[in-house]
């Protein structure tokens, strides 16, 4: 049910009674695809009465122990090192999504055509994820794959100068849609707005030695695409 290393990785966190809950909890949310607290009361195979099984449920899920910087990460470190050779390119998408009220920011890595989740926040807003909170998120990604090549992905929210600039002194690459009134620099030094190439759909432009925007100091770019 689950991995050896799964395994390795949270029994040295919880008790063997903690530990055995959670295992039943998989097994159930498997069969059965609820979240809802008193659907899995009703269930869950302990020989104790419906609403004991309620607080044991409602106890066990909040744990000090049940975070993502105790649990998860610990396991996708241990993953990682068993799935994915150093040597080959970590390709890490971030995207927000609304879930129904929630406004929830994901950084996932793509792996055999599957977004595997690293990390997220929950955004107490509506709209945007601004460059700050992009980088609180990245960071604790960007800690989980050092020594990796990152290759970071992202939509047009993400498109933005300070972000870009900041991922260059990362080490990342990046690979971030923008918006056609941005600037760029080529080679020349002659600043162009972007819906003035004549980019169209099915069309796509390659240029070196790219500077975004006419702010100066931000050469980010040795290559840019730009697809129609």
């Amino acid at each position: 049910m689950l991995p050896e290393f799964y395994h390795k990785c949270i029994s040295q966190l919880l008790t063997p009674r903690q530990y055995a809950t959670l295992r039943i909890l998989v097994l159930i949310l498997q069969s059965y695809r609820t979240i809802q607290i008193e659907k899995l009361a009703a269930i869950l195979p302990i020989p104790i009465k419906y609403e004991s099984r309620r607080r044991h449920i409602q106890r066990f899920l909040i744990l000090p122990k049940l975070t993502t910087r105790c649990i998860w990460l610990p396991i996708l470190k241990k993953w990682l090192k068993i799935h994915h050779n150093r040597k080959k390119v970590c390709y890490l998408a971030i995207d927000r999504t609304r879930w129904q009220e929630r406004n929830l920011f994901v950084a996932s890595l793509i792996k055999n055509k599957r977004a595997i989740p690293l990390n997220w926040m929950l955004l107490d807003k509506k709209g945007n994820s601004n460059v700050a909170e992009q980088k609180r998120l990245l960071k604790s990604v960007l800690r989980l794959l050092k020594g990796y090549q990152v290759v970071v992905i992202g939509d047009r929210e993400f498109g933005n100068i300070n972000l870009a600039d900041w991922l260059s002194k990362q080490g990342c690459q990046y690979v971030l849609r923008t918006k056609s009134h941005k600037y760029i620099q080529l080679s020349t030094g002659v600043a162009q707005q972007l819906l003035s190439l004549g980019l169209k759909p099915g069309k796509s432009f390659y240029f070196k030695q790219v500077k975004f925007t006419k702010q100066p100091g931000m050469a980010l770019g040795k290559y840019c695409w730009l697809l129609g």
